[in-house]
């Protein structure tokens, strides 16, 4: 088996170290990570293109790519693009993972098609981490027991963590970060309806915005509608995004008169949490989403319940 000084190198640009630092902090507590800025002193006084070189060709074990477009064009990463694509042709891409990080989600032409890639914004920090270290392990890496000083590391980091979470959920910044979050789901929403109208002409969904952060989703027979409630202007306390599927339209915009009662179908409650990465995710009782992947499972249990009605 094949021996390797670091099982995880990043490559990325200036703007992204602080990314890259993080992955690193998440993955670092049981395999070894390669970052320049943590490295600047064992590569000092050594030939700097030869070493990166060799740290991408041949010493870490998997490869993480912080992807834009300009990379592969500064100095540095276009010597690391060159030893991965040198390694890649020798080895294949299995040991390389690209993260894109530009709005258009590209990746290298060069890289073959039928590659897997991250997808950062979609997933989170915390599942990014997580996909590397799947990754570590599908190249034969193996998990170092921590010391006692990187745990006492973890378990004040986490008691930071937890102290700076109970300030944000008795915060009026709090509060309104869940509801701008809210409102984005909401265009998100709309985006999305938008787009399965333009490739599908006949799936007309209708949207009702009402005056209380709400709003509803319609296609005959089902409705579904999106409530955030919030009792306090400076706390998160039982707060939660809910979702409710009824059997009939329901008009919010303005009063309405029903002649038959909506039948509530299904409900589900998001809580709003609040990951390292300062960003705001929703949490149902099996699944933590983000405000893509929330819109996007909605549109879908609301067409299954379409077919089911």
């Amino acid at each position: 088996m094949r021996d390797f000084k670091y099982d995880v190198a990043f490559s990325f640009l200036g703007q992204d170290e602080g990314l890259a630092q993080r992955l690193a902090d998440i993955i670092n507590e049981q395999y070894s990570v390669f970052l320049y800025n943590q490295k600047q002193k064992d590569l000092a006084g050594k030939d700097g293109e030869q070493e990166f070189a060799d740290v991408f060709s041949n010493q870490a074990r998997v490869v993480v790519v912080l992807y834009r477009q300009d990379w592969g064009q500064t100095t540095w990463t276009r010597i690391e693009e060159t030893a991965i694509r040198g390694r890649a042709y020798d080895h294949g891409y299995d040991f390389v993972l690209f993260i894109p990080l530009d709005d258009l989600k590209k990746v290298p032409v060069w890289l073959p098609k039928n590659r897997l890639w991250c997808d950062l914004q979609r997933f989170g920090e915390e599942s990014a981490a997580a996909i590397i270290i799947s990754r570590i392990n599908d190249q034969c890496g193996e998990p170092r027991p921590s010391s006692p000083v990187e745990e006492a590391k973890k378990f004040e980091n986490d008691l930071r963590f937890k102290v700076e979470l109970e300030r944000w959920r008795s915060s009026s910044e709090g509060v309104q970060q869940v509801i701008k979050a809210v409102e984005s789901l909401y265009e998100d929403l709309e985006s999305q309806i938008k787009l399965i109208a333009s490739e599908h002409p006949t799936i007309k969904f209708q949207i009702d915005k009402g005056r209380q952060r709400d709003l509803v989703v319609y296609y005959p027979p089902v409705s579904m509608t999106f409530d955030l409630n919030i009792t306090y202007g400076n706390s998160l306390k039982d707060v939660a995004l809910s979702v409710i599927c009824w059997k009939g339209p329901i008009v919010r915009s303005q009063p309405a008169m029903y002649f038959h009662e909506p039948e509530q179908i299904s409900e589900e409650r998001f809580v709003p949490q609040l990951g390292r990465d300062k960003v705001i995710r929703w949490q149902n009782s099996n699944r933590l989403f983000n405000q893509q992947t929330i819109a996007e499972y909605s549109l879908k249990k609301l067409m299954n319940k379409i077919r089911e009605h």
